[in-house]
């Protein structure tokens, strides 16, 4: 399996973090007896606050290895060695030595054509494989938001490439902005990127886990009443009543101040009525009430005769699921974390902790990742892929 290393630069000016980049990842990646090879590519994780810089560090670190294929993209925050940096300018980045022939394979998407077969068929192009192997791992970055097709798209493109695991977050800039995406020294506006890391030989399938952070708080209940974007009724009640009742409020207390606890988990019976997987949903946060008809408002698809359960954050819950989605993943000497920007100071009181606990949690393996507002994976034993809200992805990467 390939072999990679990573980098964390916080220098103050680009063309000082490509030098510290280069130097980090080049030393990295040859190790010591391999002649003169050299750094073959990299994928840069920057932080939003380094804005437009983003692109001349790119632009230089293509310039210094010109053997390397670099590529990179911006989000709210990233992760390495167990700290996270987000409102700061700060990059971390993954490489891998030239002429190995498992070497990652980067992926330039269309985001205008986001539909699932013509994704799929570029990857397909862009990898050269007719087909997949378990345990090839597609990482995809798309914009959070501004590829608002990119979530229903996903959801088909798993089974498409099976059986290949599909992993990554959402990209963005400084307040909503666009992410500042490119290839080389060249922006790419309106693209997803990503990166085909095959298994190579003896490639183990587990190379993706998912550790949620919210616990049910109600059964599973008939979406009954709803209009677009409207739950009015659940089980023949006021959707309301139900939120109050779970969560103890009395009927004049107020909800809005626990709306950035509340989420609500939804699997659509109406177009699975035989499923009986309990953990195949969609969960998404309430983002409005409507006190005169006793509804709420959630962000994702459903109908009349879906079923709908209420969730709340669980810290302890979230850190029993973290370490038992590192212990599930294979021996590797690297671990990408796809995190939440929500989950850290609502579940444990402190935006670093999560990070600090996943290094804790992964021994010797480094750790790097981003801070985002959604991650991908897929549901638990299917092939289907979702943007999931509130959760912490991880994808194992390199041999031992």
């Amino acid at each position: 399996m390939t072999k990679f290393a990573i980098s964390l630069s916080q220098a103050q000016n680009p063309k000082a973090m490509a030098e510290e980049l280069a130097e980090k990842l080049t030393r990295g990646v040859v190790g010591e007896g391999c002649g003169s090879l050299s750094l073959g590519g990299a994928l840069i994780l920057a932080t939003a606050a380094v804005g437009h810089d983003i692109l001349k560090v790119g632009e230089e670190l293509a310039e210094r290895c010109p053997d390397a294929s670099v590529l990179g993209t911006s989000f709210e925050g990233v992760i390495a060695e167990g700290s996270l940096y987000r409102g700061v300018p700060a990059v971390v980045a993954i490489g891998w030595a030239a002429a190995d022939a498992e070497a990652p394979i980067p992926l330039i998407l269309d985001s205008g054509a986001v539909e699932a077969d013509r994704m799929a068929a570029a990857i397909r192009d862009l990898t050269g494989r007719s087909a997949f192997a378990p345990g090839d791992l597609i990482l995809l970055f798309p914009d959070a938001h501004h590829s608002p097709r990119f979530g229903a798209a996903i959801a088909e493109l798993g089974p498409m490439l099976a059986p290949a695991c599909i992993a990554g977050s959402g990209a963005s800039g400084l307040d909503g902005y666009p992410a500042h995406t490119f290839f080389g020294g060249e922006g790419l506006a309106e693209a997803v990127i990503g990166l085909f890391i095959p298994a190579g030989s003896g490639g183990d399938p587990r190379r993706v886990g998912q550790a949620g952070a919210t616990r049910s708080a109600s059964p599973w209940l008939e979406i009954t009443r709803c209009r677009r974007r409207w739950i009015d009724e659940l089980d023949g009640e006021p959707a309301l009543d139900w939120v109050r009742r779970q969560m103890g409020l009395d009927e004049q207390a107020l909800i809005e101040p626990y709306l950035d606890r509340l989420l609500a988990r939804v699997r659509l019976r109406a177009a699975t009525p035989d499923s009986s997987d309990d953990d195949d949903y969609e969960e998404r946060y309430v983002i409005g009430l409507d006190a005169r008809r006793g509804s709420f408002s959630w962000p994702g698809r459903f109908s009349r005769g879906d079923e709908l359960a209420l969730a709340l954050p669980d810290g302890g819950w979230a850190r029993e699921r973290l370490q038992c989605a590192v212990d599930g993943l294979p021996p590797s000497s690297l671990l990408f974390q796809f995190a939440c920007r929500a989950r850290d100071e609502a579940l444990h009181g402190d935006p670093g902790l999560e990070a600090a606990w996943l290094a804790h949690c992964a021994g010797d393996r480094r750790v790097l990742g981003t801070i985002a507002p959604f991650q991908i994976a897929m549901s638990a034993g299917t092939q289907v892929c979702r943007t999931l809200v509130h959760s912490t992805v991880l994808a194992a990467l390199g041999p031992l």
